[in-house]
């Protein structure tokens, strides 16, 4: 479980595990044909390969703060085969308001810990960033909505990426 004062990279190895920057809506998520809410495609293997192989970290309009109320953590467990503790697993970013750009811990990347942000579009502000920055590769387009099976493919780029 993380905390959410998280310390410099160089003093945990669990820290030193890259970052995922993980979206909920149009990435965890899709509609099933009779309008419910169910688990996107390969949703399970995805979030335990990624619990095991990266800090992930919220990145999401859920978490606005941060972290996911843990009254909505239950809404992930409800259309999915994970359980509630799997998803507690997941970590805080830290706050935003207007682009979720605000919530990366840049100072840590800037450093050198590598990180990828599995997201199902971005606003164009966020786009400029990344590129102006050189970390738009560092973005994972994943829309479940457009592509059921977008997130299996998410999964294939970081094993590929990570060498995993």
């Amino acid at each position: 479980m993380c905390s959410l004062f998280r310390e410099h990279p160089s003093k945990s190895e669990h820290l030193m595990k890259p970052v995922l920057y993980l979206d909920v809506d149009g990435v965890l998520w899709d509609v099933a044909e009779d309008g419910t809410f169910k688990g996107s495609n390969g949703l399970e293997s995805f979030m335990n390969f990624a619990l095991e192989n990266f800090e992930v970290r919220w990145l999401t309009s859920w978490a606005l703060e941060g972290y996911i109320r843990e009254d909505r953590l239950p809404q992930l467990e409800n259309f999915t085969k994970l359980s509630l503790e799997t998803w507690k697993q997941v970590c805080p970013s830290m706050k935003w308001r207007e682009n979720k750009t605000e919530a990366i811990d840049w100072e840590e990347h800037f450093y050198g810990r590598p990180f990828v942000w599995i997201e199902d579009g971005l606003l164009d502000e966020e786009l400029i960033f990344l590129s102006e920055l050189n970390y738009l590769d560092c973005y994972i387009h994943t829309d479940v909505f457009e592509d059921p099976d977008a997130l299996i493919k998410a999964h294939k780029i970081l094993l590929e990426r990570f060498q995993l």
